[in-house]
């Protein structure tokens, strides 16, 4: 009711405007109140429930924006109390830790609460009006923040943390990167309070704020995780607008970034070793920096070279180590570190030039180091994860960073390093696990294979390759890693197949890739391998995920390639009788659509004419048996249903009959 006041055009009179600031301070003043209540109890506070605070600050993000000066005057009244007294309680000889944490838990409602209505400009109309009083209560938080930042490291609070770092992401969507005319109001108070008078002074302010977070908060994985995402979406420019470029080449043009792209090992050795079991910090830490460096990279590959050369570094004494045993634990540890930060490098290279920077520096100088830490460590996940997950970013085919040119070799180098990683790890680790409980057979066995799945869907798939020349010059490494995937396979059970979502997505996006483009590979396939695949796309046609369905429904339809050559190909004509023969799977496709919830019914219409075609015979008991199912009555509207289907259908795959 309130969003929609702007957009009513009568001139009568309503009660929103007298009731709406009450609503709100309502609120306000219970969320204030529970505070107390929740710390001398112990009960679980409204705070951690994040999303739940979210979706209630939006809704009451509208219902402020009726009279909003006032709301506003009396939240910046209730935040000026709370701050004065949290600062002589702070400076109090005789502190009383339970009313520190009492106004702390206020702090961090009214940073929430400022956020909401400085956020609100996103999704509501803003009047200079609006802008003033945004800037008073920002000046508010940006004081709070520097009394927080003065106590690092001997004092921190989580809880005020967080919604501190929320407002800045707010803050920066709406105040940095748009007119200057339209945000002068909201510049007034904090420039005449703390002297920021622009967009890149807040840039300024938010990069001193992210390095100490960097550097004090590495025991509290929340914090660091949310630092990172923030730097990240600044170093991408995703939260500037619309002057994005502009502002990021002012970006780097700041001596705290300047630092973190010069001393980045030093930053993130201060909180890895504390959090290391937690793949994203060090991943998202680098993606951020080389966003930061590919703003004024270009083709400087003396700047690249200066940027990787702690990476370098370490990389040498890894290969130092691994030829002392008693080094091998110390190269473990710091491998891990070097494969995820070289995996955030790998996502934010997405130019030509860069990317080509970074395979050029890691190979073939450190693939090797890959490969034998692959080889050492097979059974550790903690180890081969990493690993793996590098190799698939390296592998993944964005924009035209693995368009190389006509006479590189570094195409089928890219593909051999990938098919031996891949083979190497899953010769090793599959045959070597014995029996796993039900609890181990994912994080040990089955999580390693998604990845593996997802890079060789990846590497098949990228289009930057011709894979007949392999076997043209007798190179072995595309059938090798044909192979892995066909142990990889059938060392799945269908139950663990279905039931581990990540595992069931990277397995049918791959095979749905091998129908597409190598169909002679999987026609050729032995028996016992074909009814595993069959058997596990009847699984995956009834899924409800949006992704397995559809590639299940698209192998089926890739079965007429099998038709093209069946009469004149052995393997064609073994694919073509197993698909003839399974009626469970055009009775899983009529089920989906005439009984169930189906949520793609595009998709699963497709194969349903291959089907037909490959079995005429079973689609006519198919149809008997569902309308012999039902009453009297209802069989009648089936049957028609059924005529209506098949009507001016021909029996061929052209177009005309597919859209028919």
């Amino acid at each position: 009711m309130a969003a929609s006041v702007p957009s009513v055009k009568t001139a009568g009179p309503h009660l929103l405007g007298t009731y709406a600031p009450e609503i709100t301070k309502v609120y306000i003043t219970s969320r204030l109140e529970c505070v107390p209540v929740v710390v001398g109890d112990g009960l679980e506070d409204p705070l951690h429930d994040t999303a739940t605070v979210f979706q209630q600050l939006e809704q009451l993000c509208a219902v402020s924006r009726c009279e909003y000066e006032k709301t506003c005057t009396l939240l910046g009244q209730l935040f000026d109390q709370n701050a004065q007294n949290y600062q002589e309680l702070l400076h109090s000889s005789s502190r009383n830790p339970l009313e520190i944490t009492v106004q702390e838990g206020h702090l961090a409602w009214f940073v929430y609460f400022v956020c909401t209505f400085v956020g609100g400009g996103l999704t509501c109309s803003s009047t200079d009006e609006h802008n003033a009083v945004d800037g008073e209560l920002s000046c508010q938080v940006f004081q709070l923040m520097s009394l927080m930042d003065a106590m690092l490291p001997v004092s921190s609070n989580e809880k005020v943390e967080l919604p501190i770092l929320w407002f800045l992401d707010q803050f920066c969507k709406m105040r940095v990167g748009v007119q200057l005319q339209h945000t002068s109001k909201v510049y007034a108070r904090i420039s005449e309070v703390l002297g920021i008078t622009d967009g890149n002074c807040v840039l300024e302010i938010v990069m001193t704020k992210i390095v100490p977070n960097l550097k004090y908060w590495g025991r509290c994985e929340t914090v660091i995780l949310r630092t990172l995402q923030f730097l990240n979406d600044l170093s991408a420019g995703i939260s500037l607008t619309p002057a994005t470029d502009s502002l990021l080449r002012r970006l780097v043009k700041i001596d705290t970034v300047k630092f973190l792209l010069r001393n980045h090992t030093c930053i993130s050795l201060s909180w890895a070793s504390v959090i290391i079991t937690d793949l994203r910090c060090q991943t998202v830490f680098f993606t951020a920096l080389t966003h930061l460096l590919m703003i004024n990279l270009g083709e400087d590959e003396n700047e690249f070279k200066n940027f990787m050369l702690p990476l370098t570094v370490s990389f040498e004494s890894v290969t130092q180590m691994l030829n002392s045993s008693s080094e091998q634990e110390e190269a473990k540890r710091m491998l891990i570190g070097l494969a995820r930060d070289l995996r955030g490098i790998a996502f934010a290279l997405n130019t030509k030039t860069s990317y080509t920077m970074l395979l050029d520096w890691i190979y073939p100088a450190y693939v090797s180091v890959l490969q034998r830490a692959i080889e050492l460590w097979y059974q550790e996940p903690v180890c081969t994860t990493p690993v793996l997950k590098l190799f698939f970013a390296v592998t993944f085919f964005r924009s035209q960073c693995l368009s190389f040119g006509g006479s590189s070799p570094n195409r089928i180098f890219l593909f051999r390093e990938a098919s031996k990683m891949i083979c190497t790890y899953t010769g090793n680790q599959i045959l070597s696990l014995g029996a796993l409980s039900e609890d181990q057979v994912y994080p040990l066995k089955l999580k390693g294979i998604s990845i593996c799945y997802s890079a060789l869907k990846s590497a098949l798939c990228g289009n930057y390759i011709c894979f007949g020349i392999f076997r043209l010059y007798g190179d072995n490494h595309f059938d090798n890693v044909l192979q892995a995937f066909v142990r990889m396979l059938l060392s799945v059970s269908h139950s663990d197949l279905l039931q581990y979502r990540k595992l069931s997505q990277s397995y049918y996006q791959l095979l749905e890739c091998l129908t597409q483009n190598h169909m002679d590979f999987i026609t050729s396939l032995e028996p016992h391998v074909l009814i595993y695949i069959l058997t596990s796309i009847s699984g995956g046609l009834p899924a409800v995920d949006t992704i397995i369905s559809p590639s299940c429904c698209h192998i089926v339809k890739e079965s007429k390639k099998a038709l093209r050559h069946r009469e004149t190909s052995q393997d064609g004509q073994r694919w073509f009788n197993f698909m003839q023969h399974n009626l469970e799977m055009m009775s899983m496709l009529m089920n989906t659509i005439i009984v169930e919830d189906c949520r793609n019914p595009w998709s699963v219409s497709r194969p349903l004419l291959r089907l037909t075609l490959l079995n005429e015979r079973c689609f006519s008991e198919l149809r008997a048996t569902l309308i012999n199912g039902q009453a009297g009555s209802k069989r009648r509207v089936l049957n028609q249903c059924f005529r209506n289907l098949t009507e001016g259908v021909e029996q061929n795959l052209l177009v005309e009959s597919r859209d028919r």
